[in-house]
């Protein structure tokens, strides 16, 4: 039998065939992950270039990023900060203990820190071991997207493209905080999303 050159792809690390190769962003990959990572390339580089030299923590801990940020990315709009999520108490303990952060603000559920420029708001009031966990509190669908550096991809919501490019608000009923979901409402509407009434009702009804 001849011999088969193998070559380890730089994202999964399987071992493939050399002229299976696919050169993509400076890395060599297999096709299966070229498929994966040429899908939303420009939505990952605008949200990498955003996060900068921070990535490399993001991943060691396994962590989430989601909400507003994942909006902004895929509308293109400007990101203002960036809420951090995690899968258990000892990977934010970790994440707190092992890396020097410049804390700006606390409170019981969050605290927030700059990294350069960049605000970041490390959430904490629960841990979530998959991004849907995290989408069931949100309040809107548009806000249902995450990046998982465990994973390494998006993951979306089946509504979140939808309803951004159709700049619609849908509300999800199982919000935990319904009130600050009232008032988002005007925020969206000045960024040019619309309500319908039924679906503002659902707020209010959450919040009686």
């Amino acid at each position: 039998m001849c011999d088969v050159i193998a070559v380890e792809c730089n994202k999964c690390k399987d071992l493939i065939k050399k002229e299976e190769i696919v050169e993509f962003d400076k890395l060599h990959i297999c096709k299966k992950c070229f498929e994966k990572y040429n899908e939303y390339s420009f939505e990952r580089r605008k949200l990498f270039e955003k996060i900068d030299r921070f990535e490399n923590i993001l991943r060691n801990y396994n962590c989430f990023i989601a909400g507003g940020v994942i909006t902004s990315v895929f509308t293109n709009e400007e990101i203002n900060d960036i809420d951090i999520y995690f899968r258990s108490k000892n990977d934010l303990r970790d994440f707190m203990t092992e890396n020097e952060l410049f804390i700006v603000y606390a409170t019981d559920k969050s605290f927030t820190f700059k990294v350069g420029d960049t605000i970041f708001q490390a959430i904490y009031f629960d841990y979530f071991e998959k991004a849907e966990d995290i989408f069931e509190r949100f309040d809107f669908t548009v806000c249902m997207g995450a990046y998982d550096f465990l994973e390494d991809d998006f993951i979306l919501h089946k509504d979140f493209l939808r309803h951004n490019s159709q700049k619609t608000l849908r509300v999800n009923t199982a919000t935990d905080y319904p009130i600050i979901s009232a008032l988002r409402v005007d925020k969206y509407k000045k960024k040019g999303y619309s309500i319908s009434k039924g679906e503002f009702i659902k707020i209010l009804m959450i919040i009686n």
